[in-house]
């Protein structure tokens, strides 16, 4: 079964993080989460408190097939600030793993010029400060082992592209039937 982190900071984007959680846990994937904070206590952007499963220091990367970074206001409290992130998202690419970011952050993709010369959606409004090919029109992009969403409202179809990314069609018909989707 396959085995993903999933990024929570304060101010992480409800939907982004805690519906992609949901959906991937539903077909059966393991996700644990960590946080970059220095508690493992959370505050939603829309006033959930929540609680990280590790602090990033605490992570063996080697468990992970995976790794999926929700957008919202946090990824600009850690955009330029966060080594030990970078050190994450340059371990799973490197690794050829399998990266999923959604709304706000593929901005953390392009800050290691891992979006260069590739095809990417971001949140409306930040393709400018991203070095690659913006496909406008597009909800999900896959482009070799990165996925990118546009926002809040394609957390479906994010979730169905990572399922996609693995073959797993029997989960994603499954969960298209079990949530009448």
């Amino acid at each position: 079964m396959r085995k993903g982190l999933l990024l929570l900071n304060n101010q992480i984007e409800d939907i982004e993080a805690l519906a992609t959680r949901a959906l991937l846990v539903r077909v059966g994937y393991e996700i644990d989460t960590f946080t970059l904070e220095q508690s493992k206590s959370l505050k939603t952007a829309y006033g959930l408190d929540i609680q990280a499963d590790f602090l990033i220091k605490e992570l063996n990367l080697n468990n992970y097939d995976f790794v999926v970074l929700p957008g919202g206001k946090h990824v600009f409290n850690f955009i330029n600030n966060s080594v030990e992130l970078d050190k994450v998202i340059n371990s799973f690419n490197n690794e050829n793993k399998l990266i999923a970011a959604i709304c706000a952050a593929p901005l953390f993709l392009n800050n290691l010029e891992i979006l260069k010369n590739r095809d990417y959606v971001v949140f409306h409004g930040l393709e400018d400060q991203i070095n690659g090919n913006f496909l406008e029109e597009a909800k999900v992009v896959t482009t070799d082992n990165i996925i990118t969403a546009r926002s809040a409202g394609v957390v479906y179809d994010f979730v169905f592209e990572i399922l996609k990314y693995y073959n797993d069609f029997t989960r994603l018909t499954s969960l298209k039937h079990d949530i009448i989707y």
